[in-house]
């Protein structure tokens, strides 16, 4: 919990420091934008998610996280652009959207899953995670799919699986007893976490 808070501390003070140079920065990287994969333009576009993400914590409905939902063909943009929804927890719709449009596309739909298991915010995580595993279309026996969401959650949302409270615990075990019985594998890996 002390890392978490630090980080989002840190991160809040560092935008305040950069005030609205972190905007102009984007703005004027906005403006050169071209979906292309030259070296130049991907690394434009990792500083503009990047400042992005720094804006957040200031300003967590700022216009630059829904411009890179509506206006990218980029999809790493658009995963972006989702975890700072949830990160920060801004728009339950827009990532509901998101979900209804990747869902005929398997790995797009595992890639959703992941961010919301491993950005969901550390109280509510374990209940969210919860909730997901019960979507008809989260099929936990295959392995890809419970990755995404349950493996996530407990490897990379560490806030929220060691939640003092003990839910990321609980249910991380009881989806490794479930899983044994099905692939034994899956549920040893688990169990490193």
């Amino acid at each position: 919990d002390l890392i978490y808070k630090s980080k989002r501390k840190f991160y809040f003070s560092l935008t305040s420091f950069l005030d609205d140079k972190i905007e102009k920065l984007i703005e004027y990287k906005m403006k050169k934008y071209t979906n292309s994969f030259s070296k130049f333009k991907i690394q434009n576009r990792k500083l503009r998610i990047k400042l992005t993400e720094l804006l957040m914590y200031k300003n967590p409905s700022n216009k630059y996280q829904y411009e890179f939902l509506k206006f990218s063909s980029n999809i790493t943009e658009k995963i972006s652009a989702l975890s700072m929804l949830i990160e920060h927890n801004t728009s339950i719709e827009e990532a509901e959207k998101i979900f209804i449009e990747w869902e005929k596309n398997d790995m797009l739909l595992n890639k959703w899953y992941s961010v919301i298991g491993s950005k969901s915010l550390p109280g509510e995580a374990s209940k969210t995670v919860e909730e997901l595993s019960n979507k008809k279309n989260f099929n936990w026996k295959n392995p890809n799919r419970f990755r995404s969401l349950i493996a996530s959650f407990a490897y990379n949302n560490l806030a929220g699986f060691h939640n003092i409270d003990g839910s990321g615990y609980d249910l991380v075990i009881s989806w490794i007893l479930k899983m044994d019985n099905h692939n034994p594998q899956i549920a040893a890996s688990l169990c490193t976490c």
